[in-house]
């Protein structure tokens, strides 16, 4: 007898020993999942604000391409000056990041800056490289920016390549559709992106990879850390480009098990499982004993702070009171039903293939631990932790399952990474810097102000005063600013210009120069930080204040030129116009405001002309010609005209901008330059060079109309003795005479030249009759032949004519002025004052 009650104590004792091991370990596993829960959601956090700044990087580095890609597109044939100018201002966006740009027309690497350190990679062609062709194939086929590697390039360094395709658009190809023009490359140096980002400052708490070479994500080889990362239980991001997305994995520094180091328990542990197998073993020897053991194991599961249930065959068979609050129902109705039909269909499966490897291997699985969704009313659900165990019940396999009621922590991890990424997200979309300053004038925090174009990096300024970074008389009037905030609870504002030199920290990076900012200081509630503080937001408004002082410059400009300006809306209508277009044209400005410069037109230029001038404006952006327009008073004068268009940020027409100045004194001169050149400066009679140019077109003309020409040559006989007698200011005289003779001689369309001395040419255009020639030299002989009044007395001449016909003698300008020429000499020689026509 006594035997047997020492085996029953002895089993009594080995199974409180093992249900206080089950117990404890399950309060140790919560433990150690409440500790996880509380690190996950930090360095979930963590990680989120990774992903923000390496989105923020590469975003901000992707679209510096479009000002280039804009300019290739409509510039299709620009040189490497263009390119070099075009990407040194670019890369002055993004320094450091940005290692060279790279243009490759036709996919083979034409142009980069700088040059220098980048010599390699010129006439590499990428549709025949191994690892980068399929990158140029998806660009090509998407018509959109990709992502290539992280690869080696082969002039060295790691770096994402950020591919770009250039069409240029149909209209400035000349051609029917886009024409595809090549790409543009910007290679993004990895460690840079790394730094600006601060992975180094998130690795100190946790491991990290990244995968998703040439921006395929998930689906990508990993770039960056250790691969095994996305095989394990490890926290997600995906970081969103364009182009592409990566994906980020990242666990506590040396695993989980790290954060929740449990070797010194497990000796405790064990030794209060055998602690209480013992006293079980010694209470079961003493009825009354065990009887109590058993009332107290009981209490202690009716009394535990989580829930308690034992599941077999997925049926509920005990439940702890706790778990009944849990759940939301009564000990009747939880036993009648199955612990999946309380959880919310997606999360049945799931419980389902834990309960099964807990009973098929209990002892390889262990307790499994996961997050479940239990329904509750209004087609609701709460959150609970579940920690699985296999057990014995009845002689059966069973499964011991204790619940944590997770719902107000997972509510509230979840409002506060909600509320971190939110803030996190307007902190990013700052346009400006921001300190918070309490009334002593302590910088407690710095925020924004990423953009390193216009802000310096101010994380060294917390901690310290103004007083110990700032001029005295700046800090004083930064503290008396804070001051007044903080008396008045309002808002205040001021504008101040400080240089990095004034700083007593010398900040790193950052722009240059004095910069001008705009302040505004607001009061924080009272309980932010320990004393009472201000949020200041300082906005960089250098620029304009430049372009304050550039558009008064420019406005002066506008006023002062000579030239006349007006410039006109998109429809066209005039805006603006200075001084000098009232001087010019006539019209007050407030005359012309609001209507179509149409109203200056002369009405000297047909539509066509007008058609092709907006042509050239739209197509090119610029025109620049003479133009004749009309003053207030109706008179018509040439102006030099150049007419240029501004756009707008979506490169849509904004303005035209006309500049104009009167050249009438210059067209005049330009004709009085033109007529001397072509006429015979004595008589006013066309030169040998204007006779060329117009025997030249007339012998076209005959040619085409099938008529014919006539050329007279005329040397006036007996004019030396004119010379010899009364000098030769009365043969100039004499001549001026002659030529105003021949002139009423002939027809308006025929031409009266002087050869020199006193040799004439006329020639005879469009004649029916070869019989008309002869007609006018013998009106020339008669005319010439009349007597002359020179200085009171009678001067008489005579004039011998030699006739050439085209196309009888002739069918160009040599051979007729050689028969002509031939032609008077044999009139001269047959006694003067007749004609001959040559060839008789």
């Amino acid at each position: 007898m006594s035997l047997k009650v020492s085996r029953w104590s002895l089993l009594a004792g080995c199974l409180a020993g093992g249900l206080m091991l089950l117990v404890l370990f399950s309060l140790l596993q919560v433990w150690k999942q409440r500790v996880q829960d509380e690190t996950r959601t930090e360095l979930v956090g963590q990680l989120g604000n990774l992903r923000a700044r390496l989105e923020s990087e590469l975003n901000a580095v992707i679209h510096v391409t479009d000002g280039l890609v804009t300019y290739i597109m409509f510039n299709p044939d620009l040189g490497e000056t263009e390119f070099d100018a075009i990407a040194s201002m670019l890369m002055e966006r993004r320094p450091g990041l940005i290692s060279h740009f790279t243009a490759a027309p036709d996919n083979v690497i034409r142009y980069l800056h700088p040059l220098e350190g980048n010599r390699a990679a010129l006439g590499l062609d990428l549709m025949s490289h191994p690892e980068q062709s399929a990158s140029v194939l998806d660009m090509i086929e998407r018509r959109s920016t990709v992502l290539a590697g992280p690869w080696e390039l082969v002039q060295g360094g790691l770096r994402l390549i950020i591919r770009t395709p250039i069409f240029v658009p149909a209209h400035v190809a000349g051609t029917e559709d886009d024409r595809y023009w090549g790409l543009v490359s910007i290679p993004v140096d990895m460690q840079r992106l790394y730094e600006a980002a601060g992975l180094g400052y998130f690795e100190r708490s946790m491991d990290i990879a990244i995968r998703g070479r040439d921006g395929l994500g998930a689906r990508g080889e990993t770039f960056y850390g250790d691969p095994a990362l996305f095989r394990r239980d490890s926290l997600r991001q995906t970081v969103t480009m364009l182009g592409g997305e990566w994906e980020l994995a990242a666990e506590p520094s040396g695993g989980w098990q790290a954060v929740t180091p449990v070797g010194g328990l497990w000796g405790l542990i064990w030794l209060i499982s055998l602690l209480t197998g013992a006293l079980a073993w010694y209470l079961s020897l003493q009825g009354q004993r065990l009887r109590h053991s058993e009332v107290k194991y009981r209490a202690l599961m009716e009394n535990l702070s989580d829930g308690a249930c034992i599941v077999q065959d997925g049926w509920l068979r005990y439940v702890n009171p706790r778990f009944r609050d849990i759940f939301g129902h009564d000990e009747e109705l939880l036993l009648s039903h199955q612990l999946s039909d309380f959880l919310v269909a997606e999360d049945r499966d799931l419980l389902a293939r834990l309960m099964s490897r807990v009973i098929a291997d209990p002892a390889r699985s262990g307790p499994l631990e996961t997050e479940l969704r239990i329904r509750t009313g209004d087609a609701g659900h709460s959150y609970v932790r579940i920690n699985l165990s296999a057990m014995a019940w009845e002689d059966g396999p069973a499964i011991l399952a204790t619940v944590s009621d997770i719902d107000d922590r997972k509510r509230l991890a979840n409002q506060l990474l909600d509320s971190h990424e939110r803030l996190n997200a307007i902190i990013r979309a700052l346009p400006d810097i921001g300190f918070i300053i309490d009334d002593q004038g302590q910088y407690r925090d710095v925020f924004g102000g990423l953009d390193s174009q216009l802000y310096h990096r101010g994380q060294a300024l917390i901690g310290k005063r103004l007083h110990e970074v700032l001029p005295l008389e700046l800090a004083d009037r930064f503290l008396s600013v804070v001051h007044k905030a903080l008396e008045t609870s309002s808002l205040q504002t001021l504008e101040y210009a400080l240089s990095a030199e004034q700083i007593s920290i010398p900040p790193k990076g950052g722009p240059e120069g004095t910069l001008w900012f705009e302040g505004r200081v607001m009061a924080m509630g009272a309980r932010v930080f320990d004393r009472p503080a201000v949020i200041w937001l300082a906005m960089n408004v250098t620029a304009r204040k430049r372009l304050e002082e550039s558009m008064r410059l420019n406005a002066r400009v506008f006023e002062d030129s000579n030239e006349g300006i007006f410039i006109t809306d998109a429809g066209n209508r005039i805006i603006s116009a200075n001084t000098a277009f009232t001087r010019i044209t006539g019209y007050e400005a407030a005359e012309v405001i609001g209507r179509n410069p149409g109203l200056l037109s002369s009405g000297m230029h047909d539509e066509a002309f007008y058609q092709s001038l907006w042509e050239q404006v739209l197509l090119h952006g610029r025109w620049e010609g003479e133009i004749w327009n009309r003053r207030k008073d109706g008179r018509v004068y040439p102006q030099n005209l150049s007419i240029s268009v501004v756009r707008d940020g979506e490169g849509h027409i904004s303005h035209h901008i006309a500049i104009f100045s009167d050249i009438t004194r210059r067209k005049e001169a330009e004709a009085q330059v033109r007529h001397m050149a072509l006429h015979d400066n004595l008589t006013g009679l066309a030169n040998r060079t204007l006779l060329r140019d117009r025997l030249t077109q007339a012998i076209e003309q005959a040619r085409r109309d099938k008529n014919s020409l006539a050329l007279l040559f005329i040397d006036l006989d007996d004019f030396k003795p004119v010379n010899d007698t009364h000098g030769h200011e009365a043969g100039d005289r004499v001549l001026k005479e002659v030529a105003q003779r021949l002139r009423a001689a002939v027809r308006r369309v025929d031409t009266v030249a002087r050869m020199g001395g006193d040799e004439f040419v006329v020639l005879l255009q469009a004649l029916e009759q070869e019989d008309m020639a002869i007609q006018v030299a013998e009106k020339i002989i008669d005319s010439l032949s009349r007597p002359i009044q020179l200085n009171g007395q009678t001067c008489l001449l005579g004039a011998s004519v030699g006739i050439a016909l085209y196309p009888r003698h002739g069918e160009d300008h040599d051979s007729l002025m050689r028969a002509a020429d031939q032609a008077l000499y044999q009139a001269k020689s047959a006694g003067k004052n007749r004609y001959q026509v040559a060839g008789y």
